[in-house]
């Protein structure tokens, strides 16, 4: 695990990794849940600016409740900061994997119906 002191060494460069940590199966389904799939995979932002703050610093208490004493045990406070943080990580994961998903399906996107099984709209 990583701490917040190494975190800090050079948190440019560990932002994700540090934050990455605290996603579970748990917290991927209260984000997907409040934000949605669409502008989770739709977003071409890495840190999903896109999707009003609002709607991550909303998950605050729930992600506090799933996460607070593993980031405590790294020696962090909790904040949003730190909530948000850790919510746009679990987006980050879940719009890896649908993405994957989505490009093994490529090849049967267009079976001939008339319409792309994969047209994604924000």
């Amino acid at each position: 695990m990583m701490t917040k002191e190494e975190y800090m060494q050079d948190s440019n460069k560990n932002y994700a990794e540090y934050h990455r940590q605290f996603v579970t199966e748990a917290v991927k389904a209260i984000v997907l849940r409040a934000i949605g799939l669409g502008p989770i995979v739709g977003s071409p932002d890495f840190y999903l600016n896109d999707v009003y703050i609002q709607k991550w610093e909303a998950l605050h208490e729930k992600i506090k409740a799933l996460t607070f004493a593993q980031v405590k045990a790294t020696g962090n406070w909790f904040d949003v900061y730190v909530s948000v943080s850790i919510a746009k990580a679990a987006a980050r994961e879940i719009q890896a994997t649908e993405l994957d998903r989505i490009s093994q399906l490529r090849p049967f996107a267009d079976i001939g119906c008339g319409f792309n099984l994969l047209r994604i709209e924000k």
